[in-house]
Order: structure tokens, then C-alpha cells, then sequence
């Protein structure tokens, strides 16, 4: 075997630079091979965990996943009006981690999984930040082993495997800093570019970046002598003119080519076509930097000092063109996300909270796990002991840009997220967290002796990856009662915990929850069935691992032909029981959900407990889940088919606006036909307390039907049957007969083709309490008596007036109409019946309008000719009536109860 000749000779490069370049090189190559490492697990794990979790638990998730949806149905077609059209589509989250996930759906498909998966992205670019910087602090071996604790954090492992913004961030954010790092204060110009666009692009994941690098940055540029130069020679920021007008024209060129084919676009954002000549300076920056960096005009001698801060201040203007010019595709397009981001932060004064020891909490429980938490206390406490000990507070403002860094990094965002804010949650936090790694690894490698750090390091490692699997299998369940330590304070869960650390498949997240498949495939078999281009879902159920956003998710995906519509908390701001019936399907849980409307809680409470309610005469049970929180979630779905030969919904409108307003308790609407129930559903007002009752199709009177119509003629103040002119739906009579010859009959209202017939509970008089000699000549027709109900007393508004009348009518009386008529004390007409004249007995019921005033009325009776309209002579006891109208009495009219 032959030898390279250095080594076989023994000769090695003995100069400091070839021998750092060699380990520098290898250094990379090693933190490559253990990123690699660490995200091809990832991978592996995380592809398992979610292969096994089904439920995705909460509402911010979803909401991400369903945006990722609109991304894509934008970016259908890839071209410069998409790309801008997707920049603009959202006024509140930048895109960048939507669209990163529509990659991932051209390379995959469209998957919930898929878009999970593009996690491991900036989960590589985590570990690498994490490794170049902690190697920057103290070698290679903390490196090592920093970037083997991050990964184990609850927070880290639990936030990648969802579709969150956090997590995305952390890892821009890591990458920023370790870039403004590496750039040794703006003096390197490939780095200081890098976390230009390290920076920019973590403002393209969500403006909560700057409570994590504003501190930083500003560290580093003052220890740059950046800001210096610019203020003791300001004309180290003069452009050379000529370049700068290239730059210009060329930004202004490729600006032009950005918004120009979105301009139908542009043009409905704030700034409008201002945006040409915005994105155009902003790119002339760029264009600037690359073509040359801004020239120092120091005095002439100047010292080499000088000559690093002109070049750090050139290298930093360069990195803030780039950063700007990332960041504006979204900001510029919606400047005007800064109202929703104050409000959602800070302008909700009822809720706004001092959270400092919430996020301690959530510190200790979620984002470290008790385990590191007490690792890191050990370690702070014990190097602060020892750099107090060693004079160390005396050193304090002569920390290296690191130190500071990284404690600005942590200790900043803490304090801003923990002051005065209307929201709090454990991931806002999150890009916090890899300072606390590095600090671990670092206070680990420090431990003394070796032996010491050696245990201490096996004994964390294996205790981290220990809780990593334990909380990522749920074949590992039985151990995870083996984290939890018994104290006089109560039981102590040593395991990450917390609303965003969940197991794959047990708990919160149990398979059981998961039922939007199953009841879409239910819909979606019916649709076929039934030849349905479409079916509508109406939705009263908003639960953590049920609600509109699993829907959408589903229905997008493998169930395009269902239309989804969101009633638990109802955005369209219309009642939510008449949409009810605009549904082929309605899904609702038997409990209050957690956030549901008011008002959608007290709609499902009136179905689930009024059996004889409209929408369950409307709509029947199909289905039932029993979840494992002991909730069940119901579908119904429509009794009748949805197109019925019948009246137009303009008519049943006019029968409300007519009828609607005498309305109220102790009425009862009969329905004769299968599209009446969903029409007056939809008409009628949720206050009104009117029973409503749905016959069968047809209008047979069966046993079951009488039964109904019996049970309302003895519980009812008054009836309407709502029929068709024509007979197809009561083709028997046998219901309307029922009706007359059990009630009173009472007025009779056509609205085009709908004929509507009232009726008031009781039976005709046997005998007429009020003796008349009336008599019509023209037909030998005579009023022999009348009796009146409510003479005892007095008649309410909204009441009914029972009237039997006894005729004796010989002869043809085709022709001849009766009218009963209610005159009020101004003699105005108050309210009236006109009906067939029928020989005999002939019962009568009267309708008080609501809107009756206290008083005496009037009441007459007469006759007219149908063919003319016009009114018999009358006489009482021989004697010829004025107004052609025999009176039968007074009635009084009380006050409304």
C-alpha cells in the first residue's frame, strides 16, 4: 500500500492557517453529517407519529393547513400573477411557510402529512444554526452536543410536527443569528448577506421576528463601528451616482416585471401601482450591493480601524437592502396587517395581562420539560457561582458578541411577550429556546472532572431522548408513568406537558375523534346514490378536534362535491335555525361545544329536546358517533327530497309579511306538503313560539297524522293548514275534513297559488242563545239564531271568537256568501271571515288581531252575491238594516296579557 508522501516522509503541514482550514473543513463536514443524521431520524419518527395521529388538535393549525389550500388553488399555474397574487391573498400572516408547503404538495400531492413533513426544512436549518454558532462559542464537541439536546426539547419535537408558524421561525431565527454571527460584525460580506436574506425570509414567516433580533442586531452593529462611521463621516453613505443609476434603472425593470401582470391584483391593495416604484428603490439596493459596495470616503490616512467600520457599515447597508427587499414581497402589498397585529397583541384591553410567570410556567412544563429545566438551573446556578467567585461581575460589559447575543436573544422576547399582551401561548416563545441548548452543552463540557462530565452527559442525553421517544410512541405509554416522581407538593410529570405536547394517538388525540371522513364518505355515497350534483352540510359543531377547518381539509381533498357551511359560530351574522334548512345535512354535538354562538347552542338545545320541533318533522337521525369524551355528535339529514312540485318561496314570503306578524304562542301551523317544512323553516322567526306540524306527503289523513291533528286541536289557541289551491295534496279532503268537522273554521286567505285555512279548537253550539228574525228576501234565506262565545266576559287580542250561526236556507244557495265582521269602536274594520252559506247549524271563528285596542266592538252578519260582490237586503223583525248587515251583539275587547 503506497502513502501520501507527506505522511510517509513525516513531513505535515506545519502552518496555523492549512492546519485550520483543515480542521474548519472538517468541522463542517462533521456538523453536515450530524444535521443529516438528526433530520433523516426526524423524518422517520415524525413520519410514524403522524402515519398514527389522525386528529389534529386545535383551530390555529387547521386554519394554517386550510390557508395552504388557498395557496395552492392560486399557485394552480406557476407564473408572476400567481406568485404576486399569492404575496397579496393574506393581510395578517406573511406565506412563506404556506407556500414552502405548496411545494411540497406539487412534489407529493395534497396531504396533511406532506405539509407536516416540510417541517424537517427548517428543522435542518435549526440544527445547522445551532451548530455553527454553539461551535463559535466553545468548539466543536458543544457543538456536538447542543445539537443533540435541541432536538429533544418537548417544544421542539411536539411544534414539528404540525403546520405552525412557530416553528418555521425558530428556525430562521437560529439561522439569523448564527449568519449576524458568522458575519464577525459585518466585516465578512458573504455572511452578512446571508442574514439578510436569513432575516428577511423570517419576516416572510411572521413579524414576531423582531422581538428576537432587534436586540441582537443592534449589539452587533454597535460593536461594528458601523453606526460610529455613519455619524462621524456621513459621507461614507453617498453613492456613486453611476451605479446607483443603473441600480435604479434596473430595480425599476425588474419591479415593473413583478407587479406589471398582477396589476388587477395590485390595484386592490392599499398602495396600489405605488408599489412599482417602492419595489423598484428596494431593488436597486440589491442591485447596488452586488454591483459594488458603497464606498468609504474616510479622510485620507485613515487608520485601519477606520477601514473596518466603512466596511462593516457598507456590508451592513448591503444586508439591510437584501433583508428589506425579501421582506417587502409580503409588507409592501399589506402594509396594513399592522392594525390586526396591534389588535391581536396589544388591542384587547379587557384581556391584556402581565404573563411573566405564564410563560414560566410554560417554560418549565412545555418548551424545556421539567428534566431540562432542572439541568439548567444546576448549570446557571453553578457558573454563576463560579464567575461571581472569579470576579466575573466586574467583567460584565466586556462579554464577547456572543455571550450577549445569545442572552439578548433569550431574555428580550421573554420580556416583551410576558408585558401587558391580550394573548399568551407557549409557541410564541419558542424561537427562544436554542440559547438554552447551547448553554446546556456548554455548562455540561465545562463539568469537572471528566469522569463527571462523562456521566453528566450520558446521564442527560439519554434522559432526553428517553422523554423524545416516549412522547413520539404510544407503544412506550407504560413508561410514561415512570416520569412522574411523587412530592409533598402533589405529583410532578417530569415528561414535557402541556396544550402542545400530545401523544399520537391516545388522549386528546384518540383515532375516536376523527369522524369527518366517515361522515363526509356517508354524504358523499348518498350524493351518488341520488344522482346529486352537490350536497350541503350545515355545521353546529366546534370542538378542539372537530370543526369546520377538519371539514374543509377533507372536502378539499377527497370530497370536492360537498358544501360545507360553518354554523356553531355562524360568521354570516344571519340566524343560524332558518340556514338549518337550507341543508341536505345537518352535523351537531349533543353538548355546548367549546366556542359555539350562543345562539347555535340554544338551536341545538330546542332540537335536541323538542321532538315535535319543525326541523325534526323536517329532517331525521342518519347517523351517531359517541366520541371518547362522552360527547355524540348527530347527523341528520333531509325527510323529503329537496325539488317538490309546489309554490315558489316568494309566496310563502308573502303569507309571513301577511299572517306573520298575528303569529304567536298557542298557534299552530299545519303543512300539507314535504317542501312547506323547509320553507317556513327558513321564513320563520326563531322567537316565534309557533308549533309547526309536517303531515305526511300527500296529505293522507293516516292514523299517525290524526293523531297529530287531534293533539293540536286540543292544546292550540288557533290552526292554520297551509294547502295548495289545487286537490294533489289533500286529495282525499280527509285532513281539512277532519279540521271542519272538529273546529271551528275560521277565516280563509289566498295568496296566489297558496291557500291558507284557519281554525280555532271547540264544536258548534247545539242551540242559539241569541233569538234573530233576519231574513234576506231576495232568496228566502233567514238568520233564525246565533250564539257567541266570550259574551261572559271579554276577548283578548290575538283571541278567537267562536260564532255559531242557524240558518235556515231553502233553495239553490251556489251564489250566496256570508260575511262575519268585526267592527271597532271608530266602526273601522277589524277583522272578518267570508265563507260558503251552508243550510243549519254553521260554525264560525273569528280572529282579534294582536294589534286590537281595548274597547267595544261590533258584530255583523250578512250575505252577497259571489258572482256580483254585492250585499243582500236585510231585515231584523220585519224591519229593513241600513247597512245591509244583521248585528248579532257587543263584544268587549280587553287589554293585551
Amino acid at each position: 500500500m503506497k502513502l501520501d508522501s507527506s505522511l510517509s516522509t513525516g513531513r505535515f503541514p506545519t502552518t496555523s492557517r492549512a492546519w485550520g482550514e483543515t480542521r474548519a473543513a472538517a468541522q463542517r463536514w462533521l456538523g453536515a453529517a450530524v444535521v443529516g443524521a438528526l433530520t433523516l431520524l426526524y423524518a422517520v419518527v415524525n413520519w410514524a407519529w403522524l402515519r398514527a395521529n389522525v386528529v389534529t388538535y386545535g383551530w390555529d393549525r387547521m386554519d394554517h393547513l386550510i390557508s395552504t389550500l388557498a395557496y395552492n388553488d392560486i399557485l394552480r399555474s406557476v407564473n408572476l400573477h400567481s406568485l404576486f397574487a399569492a404575496f397579496a391573498w393574506s393581510d395578517y400572516y406573511p406565506p412563506l411557510v404556506h407556500l414552502v408547503a405548496v411545494a411540497g404538495y406539487k412534489l407529493f400531492g395534497v396531504n396533511e402529512d406532506v405539509a407536516a413533513l416540510t417541517n424537517l426544512i427548517y428543522f435542518a436549518i435549526l440544527l445547522g444554526a445551532v451548530w455553527n454558532i454553539a461551535r463559535r462559542t466553545a468548539g466543536p464537541a458543544v457543538a456536538l452536543l447542543a445539537t443533540l439536546v435541541v432536538p429533544t426539547f418537548p417544544m421542539i419535537f411536539a411544534m414539528s410536527r404540525y403546520l405552525y408558524l412557530d416553528f418555521a421561525l425558530t428556525g430562521l431565527v437560529a439561522a439569523s443569528v448564527a449568519t449576524l454571527l458568522a458575519s464577525e460584525r459585518f466585516t465578512r460580506r458573504g455572511p452578512a448577506l446571508l442574514f439578510g436574506l436569513a432575516l428577511g425570509a423570517a419576516f416572510l414567516v411572521k413579524w414576531t421576528v423582531a422581538a428576537f433580533l432587534a436586540v441582537p442586531l443592534a449589539v452587533v452593529l454597535w460593536r461594528s463601528g458601523a453606526l460610529v462611521e455613519a455619524v462621524r463621516h456621513p459621507t461614507a453613505l453617498r453613492p456613486d451616482g453611476r451605479r446607483l443609476a443603473v441600480a435604479v434603472l434596473i430595480g425599476l425593470v425588474l419591479a415593473s416585471l413583478w407587479v406589471w401582470p398582477a396589476r388587477d391584483v395590485a390595484v386592490q391593495q392599499p398602495l396600489g401601482l405605488v408599489l412599482i416604484p417602492l419595489f423598484g428603490l428596494l431593488t436597486a439596493g440589491v442591485v447596488y450591493a452586488l454591483l459594488s459596495a458603497v464606498q468609504s470616503r474616510a479622510a485620507a490616512g485613515g487608520e485601519e480601524r477606520e477601514d473596518r467600520r466603512g466596511k462593516a457599515l457598507a456590508n451592513a447597508l448591503s444586508a439591510g437592502a437584501v433583508g428589506a427587499l425579501t421582506l417587502s414581497l409580503w409588507y409592501l402589498p399589506n402594509v396594513n396587517f399592522l392594525l390586526g397585529f396591534y389588535i391581536n397583541a396589544y388591542g384587547k384591553p379587557a384581556g391584556r395581562i402581565w404573563a411573566y410567570d405564564k410563560y414560566l410556567n410554560y417554560i418549565v412544563t412545555e418548551q424545556l420539560s421539567p428534566l431540562y429545566t432542572a439541568v439548567f438551573v444546576l448549570l446557571a446556578a453553578a457558573f454563576l457561582w463560579a464567575w461571581a467567585w472569579r470576579g466575573g461581575l466586574r467583567r460584565l460589559f466586556v462579554l464577547d458578541d456572543t455571550t450577549l447575543v445569545l442572552l439578548a436573544w433569550a431574555v428580550v422576547p421573554f420580556l416583551i411577550f410576558s408585558s401587558r399582551v391580550s394573548t399568551a401561548h407557549s409557541r410564541y416563545l419558542m424561537p427562544f429556546l436554542p440559547p438554552f441548548a447551547i448553554w446546556i452543552a456548554a455548562g455540561l463540557w465545562r463539568l469537572r472532572p471528566v469522569a463527571l462530565r462523562t456521566a453528566a452527559v450520558a446521564l442527560v442525553l439519554l434522559l432526553g431522548w428517553a422523554q423524545f421517544a416516549v412522547i413520539s410512541f404510544d407503544g412506550l405509554d407504560a413508561w410514561r408513568h415512570r416520569f412522574v416522581v411523587s412530592l409533598p407538593t402533589g405529583p410532578v410529570d417530569l415528561l414535557g406537558h402541556g396544550f402542545s405536547i400530545q401523544y399520537p394517538a391516545v388522549g386528546v388525540t384518540n383515532p375516536g375523534f376523527a369522524i369527518a371522513p366517515d361522515a363526509l364518505s356517508i354524504l358523499e355515497r348518498d350524493r351518488q346514490a341520488r344522482g346529486r350534483e352537490r350536497v350541503t352540510l350545515g355545521l353546529v359543531v366546534n370542538a378542539y378536534q372537530l370543526h369546520e377547518k377538519h371539514f374543509l381539509y377533507q372536502i378539499y381533498t377527497h370530497f370536492p362535491r360537498v358544501l360545507l357551511r360553518e354554523l356553531a359560530r355562524n360568521w354570516s351574522g344571519r340566524p343560524t335555525y332558518p340556514q338549518l334548512f337550507e341543508m341536505d345535512y345537518v352535523l351537531l354535538d349533543d353538548t355546548h361545544t367549546y366556542r359555539t354562538a350562543e345562539e347555535s347552542q340554544r338551536v341545538t338545545e330546542r332540537i335536541l329536546t323538542h321532538p315535535d320541533d319543525l326541523f325534526n318533522q323536517a329532517f331525521r337521525e342518519r347517523h351517531r358517533w359517541d366520541l371518547p369524551s362522552g360527547e355524540t355528535i348527530l347527523l341528520y339529514e333531509r325527510r323529503f327530497a329537496e325539488t317538490q312540485p309546489g309554490i315558489s318561496p316568494e309566496t310563502y314570503q308573502t303569507f309571513m309579511q301577511t299572517l306573520g306578524p298575528e303569529l304567536g304562542e298557542g298557534d299552530a301551523l299545519i303543512l300539507t306538503a314535504p317542501d312547506q317544512a323547509y320553507i317556513m323553516g327558513l321564513l320563520m322567526p326563531e322567537e316565534v313560539p309557533v308549533q309547526v306540524a309536517a303531515l305526511p306527503a300527500g296529505g293522507v289523513a293516516t292514523e299517525a297524522s290524526i293523531a297529530t291533528l287531534r293533539d293540536l286541536a286540543q292544546h292550540s289557541r288557533r290552526l292554520f293548514l297551509l294547502s295548495r289551491n289545487s286537490t294533489a295534496v289533500d286529495p282525499s279532503g280527509q285532513i281539512e275534513g277532519w279540521l271542519r268537522a272538529n273546529t271551528l273554521p275560521g277565516p280563509e286567505v289566498r295568496i296566489n297559488d297558496l291557500r291558507v285555512v284557519a281554525f280555532a279548537p271547540g264544536t258548534p253550539a247545539s242551540t242559539a242563545a241569541i233569538p234573530l228574525n233576519a231574513g234576506f228576501a231576495e232568496t228566502g234565506v233567514k238568520l233564525a239564531g246565533a250564539t257567541l262565545g266570550g259574551m261572559a266576559g271579554t276577548v283578548q287580542p290575538g283571541g278567537t271568537l267562536p260564532l255559531t250561526l242557524f240558518w235556515e236556507a231553502p233553495g239553490d244557495l251556489a251564489d250566496l256568501k256570508l260575511f262575519v265582521q268585526l267592527l271597532g269602536p271608530d266602526g273601522a274594520l277589524v277583522a272578518q271571515r267570508d265563507t260558503t252559506l251552508s243550510d243549519g247549524v254553521q260554525p264560525n271563528a273569528l280572529f282579534i288581531p294582536r294589534a286590537a285596542v281595548p274597547g267595544a266592538y261590533r258584530l255583523i252578519v250578512g250575505l252577497y252575491r259571489d258572482s256580483s260582490g254585492q250585499r243582500l237586503a236585510a231585515t231584523l223583525n220585519g224591519r229593513p238594516l241600513p247597512d245591509r248587515a244583521v248585528p248579532i251583539g257587543t263584544i268587549r275587547v280587553g287589554a293585551p296579557r
